[in-house]
């Protein structure tokens, strides 16, 4: 699910095997991945790709900017009015209204 004013930028990928949903005024700068889907690998007998999936949602909130060549990785909420620094890549939740960055991301700061 897509909502409102929600600008997209060239190249972004959103792998939507898991629930994506994306909130009002989000903004993704170029190149941001977003995938919802991660590979079993538990069974050292069995080849990765005979393992199987887990799907796993993200939610990103309203309000929410994305930085080029971000990438947000399954099972993760995005809280409202967040930040999200160029090249993350964001393992975890984030609280609303912080800004996030690195790899994997860590809050910077809180946004106001």
């Amino acid at each position: 699910m897509i909502g409102n004013n929600v600008g997209i930028a060239q190249n972004c990928f959103i792998q939507v095997r898991g629930n994506v949903f994306i909130g009002n005024d989000v903004i993704f700068g170029p190149n941001v991945r977003v995938f919802s889907e991660n590979h079993n690998f538990s069974k050292k007998n069995i080849p990765i790709k005979l393992q199987g999936e887990t799907r796993l949602d993200v939610i990103i909130e309203d309000d929410v900017w994305i930085g080029a060549n971000a990438t947000i990785l399954g099972g993760v909420r995005i809280g409202k009015g967040c930040i999200i620094a160029s090249g993350a890549v964001v393992n975890k939740n984030v609280e609303p209204y912080s800004i996030v960055g690195g790899i994997p991301a860590k809050k910077l700061k809180p946004r106001f």
